[in-house]
């Protein structure tokens, strides 16, 4: 299942809303798919935010979508710096991807960004956005 860019659209909205923490999506245990380990979605955070955060490429994104291996992340609208969007990436992983090393709890989840613009992240590849 790919989600829209205006169903990414209306989660921003409802992450905009809500505080500090990540709406996550359902239990990985309601698809089939593979996901990546924790430890990579670490490393994932880095790579995207080194892409997609405006003061280490100089340039503004409005948005963009970013696969890397089972998971993938899209974005709306910016990110207020480089340590908000690694802020915001690892809230979403802490929250939604849960205690196990290997196999997520969720299947992804959604969260705004200070700069303005909202971050949704997918575990694995039964949902990729």
């Amino acid at each position: 299942m790919r989600l829209s860019v205006a169903s990414i659209a209306v989660l921003a909205i409802s992450a905009l809303e809500a505080a500090a923490a990540a709406d996550c999506w359902a239990p990985a245990s309601t698809v089939t798919a593979r996901f990546g380990p924790l430890k990579d979605l670490r490393t994932d955070a880095r790579l995207f935010c080194n892409i997609f955060s405006s003061n280490v490429t100089g340039t503004l994104h409005a948005g963009g979508r970013y696969n890397f291996g089972y998971q993938s992340a899209a974005f709306i609208g910016n990110f207020a710096n480089y340590t908000s969007c690694i802020d915001t990436f690892n809230t979403i992983v802490t929250d939604c991807y849960g205690a196990g090393s290997t196999s997520p709890t969720m299947l992804g989840g959604i969260m705004a960004d200070e700069g303005g613009g909202a971050l949704a992240i997918s575990f694995g590849d039964g949902i990729k956005i």
